[in-house]
């Protein structure tokens, strides 16, 4: 078992009763999801259906890996939209369409951050003025006459 006390590249060498084993040395690239962090309004607040839900993860101590950030409602799973702001934090944006209890899972490396996953309430409904119709069949259609 090997647990690297640091972030980043690290050389693994390696042998077998004094011969180096094949394809060694080689390196791999070490991050730790307990350095980074989640927080903003879209974490601390309850949210609305149909009103975006933003908030900040950051990394920047956290060595070179993924963010992966999964929204979930009772019945649906959301895409989130992920901006990195070149600095070591990124800007996460979702849409909640369903009210009830939401579940935020953040991933850094593939591991879970601190605190992850986020509860978050979302309340209301969705109203009329908040959808949207596109597609072919609202342009041309044909009507069916008996």
């Amino acid at each position: 078992t090997l647990t690297p006390a640091q972030v980043g590249v690290l050389e693994i060498d390696a042998s077998w009763s004094g011969d180096q084993l094949s394809q060694c040395p080689f390196d791999i690239q070490v991050c730790d999801a307990t350095r980074c962090s989640a927080y903003g309004p879209g974490l601390m607040q309850p949210a609305k259906v149909g009103e975006e839900v933003q908030f900040t993860v950051q990394a920047k101590n956290a060595g070179d890996g993924a963010l992966s950030v999964k929204p979930s409602g009772p019945k649906t799973t959301y895409s989130a939209t992920i901006q990195s702001n070149g600095d070591g934090t990124y800007s996460v944006a979702f849409t909640p369409w369903e009210k009830g209890p939401h579940q935020i899972a953040i991933e850094w490396g593939g591991e879970g951050i601190k605190n992850s996953p986020f509860s978050l309430k979302v309340s209301g409904r969705i109203l009329a003025s908040q959808l949207t119709a596109s597609g072919l069949g609202l342009k041309e259609s044909v009507a069916l006459v008996p």
